[in-house]
Order: C-alpha cells, then sequence, then structure tokens
C-alpha cells in the first residue's frame, strides 16, 4: 500500500461513514428518542397539515402521530371521503368525472342528453327484450348509430350500459323517466 490510501474506502472520504451509522435527522430523533415533541405535532395538526403529513415530516408511522393526537385530546377532523361515481351522479351537481353515457350536465345540474338518451332508452329496450350485448352491438351498428366518441360501439361500452340496468343503478321508467341510484 504505497498510495497512502486506505484499501476499504479506496481514499474517498465519505466512505468511512458505515450503512448503520448514517446521520439521523433531528425529527427522527424526537420521535425515536422519546423527546417530547407532541406540541410541534399538535400545533402542525391544528394548523391544517394531515397526520400523513406530518408523518412523513418526523419519519414515523401515520399511527404514531394519530396515537400522539389521541393522547393529547385533540378532535380528530373527518376522514376526507372519497366521493364514487354513482354518490357523484346522486348528487346531481357538477364534478370532474363524466356522467353515464345518455346524461349530461347542463348548468352544472344533471340532466338527460338530447341526442345519448334517445339512444340509451334503445339500448335499454333491445336488452329488456333479452337481446345479447352482441347482438345490441350489431343491432347499433346496422344503424350506424354511433357512440359517444362518434365511433362504433365496443362491446365492452355496451356491457358497462348493460350493467347498469341489471345492477339497478339506472332504472329506467315508462315515458322516459329514469331514476339513478
Amino acid at each position: 500500500m504505497s498510495s497512502g490510501m486506505d484499501p476499504v474506502t479506496n481514499g474517498d472520504p465519505s466512505a468511512s461513514i458505515s450503512k448503520r451509522m448514517q446521520p439521523i435527522g433531528i425529527t427522527q430523533i424526537c420521535i425515536s428518542e422519546r423527546v417530547d415533541c407532541s406540541k410541534e405535532i399538535v400545533e402542525k395538526y391544528l394548523s391544517g397539515s394531515s397526520a400523513s403529513d406530518i408523518a412523513s415530516l418526523y419519519s414515523c408511522s401515520k399511527q404514531k402521530i394519530l396515537k400522539i393526537l389521541k393522547k393529547s385530546k385533540i378532535n380528530m377532523r373527518p376522514a376526507r371521503t372519497v366521493t364514487t361515481r354513482t354518490a357523484m351522479l346522486q348528487q346531481k351537481a357538477k364534478s370532474g368525472a363524466r356522467p353515464f353515457y345518455g346524461f349530461c350536465y347542463f348548468e352544472g345540474a344533471l340532466t338527460k342528453h338530447s341526442t345519448e338518451f334517445p339512444v340509451l332508452l334503445k339500448i335499454h329496450r333491445m336488452w329488456a327484450d333479452g337481446r345479447t350485448i352482441h347482438q345490441i352491438n350489431q343491432e347499433l351498428d346496422k344503424h350506424k348509430i354511433k357512440s359517444r366518441e362518434d365511433k362504433k360501439w365496443s362491446w365492452a361500452a355496451i356491457r358497462n350500459i348493460v350493467q347498469r340496468f341489471e345492477q339497478k343503478i339506472l332504472i329506467i321508467k315508462n315515458g322516459g323517466q329514469y331514476e339513478l341510484r
């Protein structure tokens, strides 16, 4: 070893720190060493930060943060609810999701689409008569009825519409009336 380099580090001064001895941030020490940092956590939560955000800041689990907040007798905010497409349609208010085929938004309210709804009624009649998805697809192609994207109907698109009928998500009544569940 005439070059004077350490054979383990090959001259790299940063290699002298072992993987087990990596430096830890002050926030990790705060949680892991049981130093009381609950006041900081409570302040961050009350200022609007979520438990997940605080957990990532302190490099610990969300459950630890929730435990600290519970111990501090903080009223927890309700979890943010994820709105499903069906719930969104029941609200009859516009959101980012596209409505079911046959429907559109007009002035923020869910209404029948002027050109799609009659096609939806036709699909419903064929389905109620006992036709298969393939037969419905052939009938729509035969009459050159295009889908929402102005293309030929796909089997999957018709299946999705029929599933809404079968699962009673969309109920078509007499006279063109409908009910969304």
